[in-house]
């Protein structure tokens, strides 16, 4: 997996296409997104080889600077995009250059813009905590668009994670800050791999696998690490991410 990393910091040192988006916030460049990003990212490169066959359609939900798409044609999928219009058209020249269909679609109004289906694998990898509706409405629309048999490989933020206990053992809040309006970066609504299942469940989706993972980013400090480590040990679905496959 070190190898498409690789070959994906060549691309981007190519610039293929397409500004650094928010140019304000450091982690949404791209040397330092996909730095700070990295361990996901691998995580997700290998996981999506290990599904991958001759043939597959990939669809990668959120697709933003097109780090997933370009590793999953590297794998060898049909790959396709989709993601909110502003990021689409930004960085169309990109795509192009790779030679990936991304589209756009805002999916709180508009159903997935593909045929029914039409894909073995999907994508959703850190998006259903942006989410401002209710995510039924995108599960319902992944088993639409998932031929039988299908997955929908999910990972999000875990609600019931570690840090955020012991935020509310101290009387804080886990979620955004009231005093702030919302915007494109925010985690709206996280949630607990049992309430993913039950939704999915009610779309068509059954959970094939559930996973409780720790990721690895640089802004964490050594102490964190540890207690990460420690605790991950102890209790295991106290973890920061949720890793969920969902088969049609």
């Amino acid at each position: 997996m070190t190898d498409i990393l690789g070959a994906l910091r060549r691309q981007l040192a190519a610039r293929p296409g397409g500004p650094d988006l928010e140019a304000g916030n450091p982690y949404n460049k791209d040397f330092s997104y996909l730095d700070f990003h990295a361990d996901r990212l691998i995580y997700i490169f290998a996981e999506s080889e290990r599904y991958f066959r001759a043939g597959a359609r990939f669809l990668d939900v959120g697709s933003l600077f097109g780090y997933v798409a370009y590793a999953a044609q590297i794998i060898g999928y049909e790959v396709y995009g989709v993601d909110l219009a502003k990021y689409v058209e930004s960085l169309a020249p990109r795509f192009k250059v790779w030679n990936i269909d991304n589209r756009a679609a805002d999916l709180e109004k508009e159903n997935l813009p593909f045929p029914d289906n039409h894909f073995d694998l999907v994508m959703a990898s850190e998006v259903l905590e942006y989410f401002r509706f209710h995510p039924a409405r995108f599960l319902r629309e992944a088993a639409r668009v998932l031929k039988p048999g299908g997955r929908l490989f999910i990972t999000t933020p875990n609600l019931i994670r570690l840090n955020n206990v012991g935020k509310m053992l101290l009387g804080r809040s886990i979620n955004w800050d009231i005093s702030e309006e919302y915007w494109d970066g925010v985690h709206v609504r996280e949630f607990t791999a049992a309430e993913i299942k039950q939704a999915a469940e009610k779309c068509g989706l059954t959970a094939e696998r559930i996973e409780y993972r720790n990721f690895s980013y640089p802004n964490l400090s050594l102490m964190v690490r540890l207690i990460n480590m420690v605790s991950g040990w102890i209790w295991p679905r106290r973890k920061g991410n949720l890793i969920i496959v969902l088969k049609k």
